[in-house]
Parts: structure tokens; C-alpha cells; sequence
């Protein structure tokens, strides 16, 4: 029984752990959100949450999760059969991270391109959609956290 309560004291300690960057990083993201609001105009600011809309939508859509590929395939190697310097699943999958985030860039950067001399999006909106969209190219860490 004892065993039962400490494992459930853990369970909870570790659980408010989490919670707790949770709620800190949602709280940070609320501070940076008022302050953003603070320095920009209403068209400023409703500019770059539709830049930020389109960049991360773009970036769900082209972000490939290898990781769990790599978990999934890697499980039933027994540990020290396996050298991640020779591991072509391991290879395989950075790039196909590193290919698909090149993409997403891409296609986010045509997209501010093309929104601004079809959509007559304002020019620094696709300047700020812009950059945002270097964001995406830096999506390359599915691979290591499956590794």
C-alpha cells in the first residue's frame, strides 16, 4: 500500500510540474500578446496575426513527424546493434525533415509573394509574412527527438 501512495504522490508532484510550465508559458504568451498590442496599431497587429495564421498553417501542413517513423521502426532493435552513424532510418528521416521544412518554407514564402502581387496584400505585411516564413526552414527536430 505504500508503494500505491508514494507512486501517487509522484504521479501528481511530476503532473503539477507540467502543469505549472503550462500555465507559465501561456501567462508569458498573454504578457507578450498585451505588449505586442501596446506598440502596434489595430492594423498592425490584425497584419501580422494574419501573417503568423498563414505561416503557421503552412507549417502544420508541411511538417512531417518522423520521429514517430523512427520509433516505431527502431523498437525491436535490441540496444548496441544499432549505430546511429550507420542507421539509414536515422538518415532517412533527417532528411525527409530537413526536405519537408525547405518546402514549407517555400511554399510560405510563395504564398506572401503571390498574396501581395495578386491579392494586393499590403507590401510590408508580405515583408513580415516574409520573414516569419523562415521560420518553418528551421522545423529539423523531429528526427532527434525520436533519436
Amino acid at each position: 500500500m505504500e508503494s500505491v501512495s508514494t507512486t501517487i504522490r509522484s504521479t501528481l508532484r511530476h503532473g503539477a510540474i507540467l502543469l505549472s510550465g503550462n500555465i507559465g508559458a501561456s501567462l508569458l504568451g498573454l504578457l507578450s500578446l498585451g505588449l505586442t498590442a501596446r506598440a502596434l496599431s489595430i492594423e498592425q497587429l490584425g497584419s501580422l496575426v494574419i501573417a503568423l495564421s498563414i505561416v503557421t498553417v503552412i507549417d502544420k501542413l508541411c511538417n512531417f513527424q518522423s520521429w514517430q517513423a523512427y520509433i516505431k521502426f527502431t523498437t525491436d532493435i535490441k540496444y548496441g546493434e544499432i549505430d546511429l552513424n550507420q542507421n539509414w532510418l536515422y538518415r532517412f528521416c533527417l532528411a525527409l525533415d530537413t526536405l519537408t521544412a525547405a518546402i514549407g518554407t517555400l511554399l510560405s514564402l510563395t504564398t506572401f509573394y503571390i498574396a501581395h502581387t495578386r491579392f494586393a496584400m499590403d507590401y510590408d505585411i508580405a515583408i513580415a509574412g516574409g520573414i516569419l516564413s523562415l521560420t518553418i526552414a528551421t522545423n529539423i527536430t523531429g528526427t532527434f527527438i525520436g533519436g
